[in-house]
């Protein structure tokens, strides 16, 4: 399996796992509730900074430099919830030494890559609740949301989304 296979299965695991088993229920119930039994408190409690933003971008630009090349990537990864499953995302990551090392050559573990990622993916979320029609901004938040994260991200959103989409 080539790397962008191998990463776009991963992101799309990465992203199924974030839908309750309930049969994507979530997608119909109010965004604040929804999102709030989609992450756990490691996802939601992390703090984004500048430097591990910088490192996760690294490493991303470092994984974009290996596409093409052959992976070998379990396939067989059980869709849960996000917080159960970085031990064994990472895992995965670390079964394809390229992949592995590429992420470490950034200066991160393979599961901080994967918990950064999370964390991205809640922000990402967040922020568009933040300016969601009808929201009156952070005082719409859930208690526990990383505000700093969504400012964080909407200064760097444009480097980020880059890095997602190149994944």
């Amino acid at each position: 399996m080539r790397l962008r296979d191998s990463l776009r299965r991963l992101a799309a695991r990465l992203t199924l796992s974030l839908v309750p088993a309930a049969g994507g229920a979530a997608m119909h119930a109010p965004a604040a509730v929804a999102q709030d039994e989609l992450f756990s408190p490691e996802i939601s409690n992390y703090r984004l900074t500048a430097p591990t933003l910088q490192k996760w971008m690294q490493a991303s630009r470092n994984l974009e430099a290996l596409q093409g090349q052959p992976m070998h990537i379990d396939d067989q990864m059980p869709v849960s919830r996000a917080d159960d499953e970085l031990g064994e995302i990472a895992g995965l990551i670390d079964s394809a030494p390229l992949m592995r090392n590429a992420i470490r050559k950034a200066g991160l573990s393979t599961r901080e890559y994967v918990l950064i990622q999370f964390a991205l993916l809640e922000t990402m979320i967040r922020s568009g609740e933040v300016d969601a029609p009808g929201a009156s901004g952070f005082a719409r938040m859930p208690p526990g949301v990383a505000r700093d994260n969504i400012r964080l991200y909407r200064e760097h959103k444009a480097e980020i989304e880059r890095a997602m989409q190149n994944l």
